[in-house]
């Protein structure tokens, strides 16, 4: 897969992001995607800090991760 046919509305950073971790099969192609699409919904608010817009992408990221059972 090439940027081209990644969406739209990924940043640059994000489309280089996913296909770094999907490079060699690192990361499953549908982990990286979830991942970046998450991101990309984030908006930073007109009111929202820096730090709070950071916490939030930080908090939106580890509830991507799979949890343990047990």
């Amino acid at each position: 897969m090439n940027e081209d046919q990644l969406p739209a509305h990924w940043s640059r950073p994000l489309r280089t992001h996913y296909l770094r971790v999907t490079d060699g099969d690192f990361t499953p192609h549908a982990e990286a995607f979830n991942y970046c699409q998450t991101m990309a919904a984030l908006q930073r608010g007109e009111e929202e800090s820096e730090r709070d817009y950071m916490l939030r992408c930080a908090r939106a990221a580890v509830a991507l991760l799979p949890r343990r059972e047990g």
